[in-house]
């Protein structure tokens, strides 16, 4: 086969492979449009719409305020626990307690002091 034969078999081949990969290109063929369908009748729409009970106002009010002190309290234990911690590095017993703790706060007051024996 000469050169020229085989670039033009190649050239087919590609511009063969192309047509059948690629999307046509110019007017688009006529297609059987599809059968007009009809929408679904809508669901009736019940005529009493039970509302979502809501808390009233103070019940709101008062959960809130618990969450206000709830907070003020965590903040203030924090605290508590943060100058503990610096008392601790420095060295000096703070006398910090907690709920739960397996110590409780008096235990620290009237503790005398430590002495280490010489």
């Amino acid at each position: 086969m000469s050169e020229r034969r085989m670039r033009d078999l190649a050239a087919r081949i590609c511009h063969l492979v192309l047509r059948i990969l690629l999307p046509a290109q110019g007017r688009p063929r006529r297609t059987v449009q599809p059968a007009c369908v009809a929408a679904p009748e809508p669901l009736p729409v019940p005529v009493t719409v039970r509302r979502r009970p809501t808390p009233a106002r103070e019940e709101l009010h008062r959960f809130a305020e618990q969450q206000i002190q709830r907070a003020i309290e965590q903040r203030r234990l924090q605290h508590e626990r943060r100058f503990a911690l610096g008392e601790a590095v420095a060295g000096r017993d703070h006398p910090y307690s907690y709920p739960g703790a397996p110590f409780p706060y008096a235990a620290f007051v009237s503790s005398p002091p430590h002495q280490h024996p010489r």
